[in-house]
């Protein structure tokens, strides 16, 4: 299941992502880029805190979309990617493209 919730404030749209981004919920997802590519706002910021997968197909998606958002100047950045989903988009190459914030984890070991 996904989730996507919408906020827009001033010149940024944040879309929140909710769930898996699967094969399944990819219609979802492209939902969530059309509305974000016509919306008007100069900066897109997909929050991915709560996001468990992000599948290649939703990759691919994300993919089609980047010469729209950068024929417009529009600034994409995917905030609090879990580690794992963070470094196969770095090694895509995408952080070319976009900003890919990780999030930050606690390292229970260090808690005292």
């Amino acid at each position: 299941m996904l989730v996507i919730l919408y906020n827009e404030e001033q010149d940024f749209l944040t879309v929140t992502l909710q769930g898996f981004l699967v094969a399944k919920t990819t219609p979802l997802f492209e939902e969530a880029l059309e509305k974000a590519s016509i919306c008007g706002k100069r900066h897109i910021v997909f929050q991915c805190a709560q996001l468990s997968t992000f599948s290649s197909k939703g990759i691919g998606m994300l993919m089609a979309y980047l010469p729209y958002f950068e024929d417009r100047k529009i600034s994409l950045t995917l905030a609090d990617l879990c580690p794992d989903i963070f470094y196969v988009l770095q090694m895509l190459g995408l952080d070319r493209y976009m900003q890919l914030l990780v999030r930050e984890t606690t390292d229970p070991s260090n808690l005292d």
